[in-house]
């Protein structure tokens, strides 16, 4: 599968495969108690790591990523400093006082840090289209007259019919752009309905 395809993509790197998948794979028994012991190990050095060096260690400057020595108002945490734009590896290393065996710790951290933002947001986007997933469509809905739709994509719903929102984001050819136009004339009939 490609990444570049994929929904929420941001959440499927492959340095967070085991994270995401390992946990799957031993409910399902498939990974044996070894693999999970010794995963388990890595991820309490890993938050021992993060907790320690990175979220409790606070620094008054850095070095920017240009050579530049950057004083802070007041102590900002390794944490605060990794979500900024003007950071180099090199310098984290220096300040967060790390050794050789925690640099691929940090590096997991830098990413972690640096794009939980946009992954929150992500999760909030996830947990919203689950919802609208369950969101059913009126018996006998009038696709044919949602304007922006292609000819195709109404052929494909008139055909299927689906029940719910979930089902007809689940049709070939069925964009997230066409669910959205969807979603604004179940809407719009939802409103009608009221108004009658």
């Amino acid at each position: 599968m490609f990444t570049s395809r994929a929904e929420h993509r941001l959440m499927l790197g492959q340095d967070n495969a085991e994270q995401r998948l390992l946990i799957i794979a031993k409910k399902a028994d498939l990974v044996s108690e070894k693999r999970i012991n010794s995963f388990e190990k890595k991820e309490n050095a890993y938050n021992t790591f993060l907790e320690n060096s990175i979220i409790k260690r606070k620094v008054k400057s850095f070095i920017d990523s240009s050579g530049k020595k950057i004083d802070l108002k007041e102590k900002a945490s390794i944490e605060t400093i990794l979500k900024r734009t003007d950071i180099s590896r090199e310098n984290i290393i220096e300040i967060s006082d790390t050794g050789p065996e925690n640099l691929l710790f940090l590096d997991r951290a830098m990413v972690e840090i640096k794009y939980s933002g946009y992954i929150e947001k992500q999760k909030r986007e996830v947990l919203k289209n689950k919802k609208l997933n369950l969101k059913d469509i009126p018996k006998n809905f009038p696709y044919t007259s949602i304007s922006g739709l292609s000819n195709e994509v109404k052929e494909k719903l008139n055909k299927t019919q689906p029940t719910t929102v979930g089902a007809a984001s689940k049709i070939e050819g069925v964009t997230p752009a066409a669910i959205n136009l969807l979603l604004v004339y179940i809407k719009k009939a939802e409103l009608e309905t009221l108004d009658v």
